[in-house]
């Protein structure tokens, strides 16, 4: 009796932690993800194009850099960070994440 009880427990235990996992809206390639992706490359492609520190670089080099960037924030937010965003706050984990992008793309933009 006392190995269905603990069988149980565990079961809603994993139940309870897989539940509150977050969702990850944008992994899988279709609409909702490449629209987010050119949504992002085209706002980027703005902000970093006006960007004091890029001038000098050309547009193809911004370009490399924005779709980068964009994809690997489509990759890595969450349901509750998007969320958030469209309610006009940025979250902490959000702000961590898009440095994190940034210094990725940055790299492979050399």
């Amino acid at each position: 009796m006392a190995a269905r009880l603990i069988s149980a427990a565990v079961l809603l235990c994993v139940s309870s932690a897989h539940a509150q996992q977050p969702t990850f809206p944008f992994l899988q390639d279709g609409g909702a993800r490449n629209s987010f992706v050119q949504g992002g490359i085209n706002t980027c492609l703005k902000t970093q194009a006006a960007a004091a520190e890029n001038h000098g670089l050309s547009k193809d080099r911004i370009a490399r850099f924005c779709t980068c960037y964009a994809r690997a924030i489509a990759d890595s937010i969450n349901g509750q960070e998007y969320e958030a965003l469209i309610a006009g706050q940025v979250s902490e984990s959000f702000r961590d994440k898009a440095k994190s992008a940034s210094a990725l793309c940055a790299g492979q933009n050399n």
